[in-house]
């Protein structure tokens, strides 16, 4: 099932139950971008394949490549929040998309209500909590990548 929240005028975000994609959430999908007349998608599963593939080596190799996802992870995230700000100042619709990493979408919302609404981020994980559908879980890992790089 697919749940479609606007986290932002004109900006929404689309993630899943981490079910398998029917033809029917595809359509759904289509007609959504449709009737909203967005003008960009930002698919982040397509982006972020590189995150936890570390996990699948010995413990050296583990941790450079631990180091190598956060890296990588940051400078994503930096550039969509960038792109979100950008297309929310000039009211440009977008759609942000999650499929099987539903918890990178909601890190690219911690981050982005962290430094362009200067949110703490206690109050921001309530009202998260409040305006989602469905729960999101983070990982310790993606917690970790949080609180070390939520405030950069």
């Amino acid at each position: 099932m697919v749940y479609l929240t606007e986290m932002l005028p004109n900006i929404w975000w689309g993630y899943t139950s981490m079910g398998p994609n029917t033809q029917i959430d595809k359509t759904y999908l289509n007609k959504f971008t449709t009737y909203h007349k967005i003008q960009e998608v930002i698919k982040v599963d397509d982006s972020v394949q590189f995150w936890n593939k570390s996990t699948q080596f010995i413990f050296d190799i583990k941790k450079q490549l631990e180091l190598k996802e956060t890296q990588q992870m940051n400078i994503y995230i930096t550039k969509v929040c960038q792109l979100i700000d950008d297309n929310y100042k000039s009211s440009k619709n977008t759609f942000i998309f999650t499929n099987h990493y539903n918890e990178i979408g909601l890190l690219i919302w911690f981050f982005f209500f962290v430094r362009y609404g200067k949110m703490p981020i206690p109050i921001l994980e309530e009202n998260l909590k409040k305006k989602l559908k469905t729960i999101i879980k983070l990982s310790d890992k993606e917690r970790t990548f949080l609180i070390l790089n939520i405030n950069q």
